[in-house]
């Protein structure tokens, strides 16, 4: 009984030595969470467009407006019988001449140079020996149906054989740019595209080397020229031509009729304007032909009176030859200051009566 006692006590105590000789493991720690790492994300890459360069704009020289447009002249004759009438491509005209042709009618030349050109013009007519004078001031392409072909002075074709211009087309031979208007009779029903025609510059055509400019323009935020106050302009050129122009302070342009009947652009149904109005006197001849074909002194100088901004001014032309361009000056001398916009050179006789209102 002793012997077994003493065994189990031994037991014990090995049970205890080995219980103290164990290494106690530490209980693992939980590992820690790792923080989310926030997603990157990529904006798309914005390429900034730019905005288109604006052409930049000079001023014209036969207007005084902006424009972003070479200096291209065309110089077209458009007939002014009431046969005519409407007329077609008038309101984007730089400079429009009216003068007479025999029997008391008159023609018109309308010179394109800055703005964009327009695809109907007409009814287009004859050339005159005198406006030849004009047309080689402007250096451009001078455009017409025919001329004068006298046996005399006053043919044009044997005018154009002795100058030079830049351009020259003559719906007579030239069927290109040229068309019938079946609507109309003719011969009042020639017409012409000037976009085409202006387009010859650089196929063909040569650019003038330099714009041609006839006046002074004033600023367009300028304030309006100073003169005598003239509201309406009368220029009885016949009985069934007179031409009377009203200005309109709202607008700062003249609104020209015929008559009773406003002056119409048959293209655009709106009737025309003129920011410029420009009497010219000259003198009247003859060439004593059958045909009654007139003569006009244009190279040299004379008398003139200029209409804008509601006011009249007094003053002179001069044009030193046919190359020449005709300067308009004021009482003073100077080249006379108009105002930004288009211009109708009125031309008369010297002793022609205008009335002012």
């Amino acid at each position: 009984m002793h012997k077994l006692k003493t065994i189990l006590t031994g037991l014990l105590c090995a049970l205890l030595i080995t219980a103290g000789c164990q290494t106690v493991q530490p209980e693992p720690s939980a590992s820690p969470t790792p923080e989310a790492t926030p997603e990157i994300v990529l904006e798309p890459k914005v390429t900034q467009t730019p905005e288109p360069t604006a052409e930049p704009l000079n001023l014209s020289t036969t207007t005084g407006l902006p424009t972003t447009l070479d200096y291209r002249p065309v110089e077209v004759m458009v007939e002014n019988s009431p046969e005519a009438r409407p007329q077609s491509g008038f309101n984007q005209a730089d400079v429009i001449y009216e003068a007479y042709v025999e029997g008391q009618i008159t023609r018109f030349m309308l010179v394109y140079a800055t703005q964009l050109p327009p695809e109907k013009v007409g009814p287009v007519r004859s050339a005159r020996i005198y406006y030849l004078d004009l047309a080689q001031e402007w250096d451009g392409i001078y455009t017409h149906f025919g001329g004068a072909n006298d046996p005399n002075a006053s043919n044009v074709y044997k005018k154009f054989k002795q100058i030079t211009l830049r351009g020259h087309l003559d719906g007579m031979t030239e069927k290109n740019y040229f068309w019938r208007d079946s609507s109309r009779k003719s011969p009042h029903n020639a017409y012409v595209n000037i976009s085409e025609v202006t387009n010859l510059y650089g196929n063909g055509v040569k650019m003038p080397q330099t714009p041609r400019q006839f006046a002074n323009f004033r600023g367009g935020s300028d304030a309006p020229l100073a003169g005598e106050s003239v509201q309406t302009l009368t220029l009885p050129y016949s009985s069934f031509n007179k031409v009377i122009y009203t200005y309109n302070a709202d607008t700062g342009l003249y609104s020209r009729a015929i008559g009773n009947k406003p002056f119409t652009d048959k293209e655009t149904g709106k009737q025309c304007t003129a920011a410029n109005i420009i009497v010219q006197y000259a003198k009247h001849g003859s060439y004593n032909d059958k045909a009654g074909h007139i003569s006009i002194g244009l190279v040299g100088s004379g008398n003139a009176e200029y209409y804008c901004d509601g006011v009249m001014r007094k003053g002179t032309w001069e044009k030193t030859s046919e190359t020449a361009q005709t300067v308009f000056k004021d009482e003073d001398g100077k080249v006379i200051t108009l105002a930004p916009g288009n211009t109708y050179v009125q031309i008369v006789p010297t002793n022609f009566k205008v009335t002012r209102g």
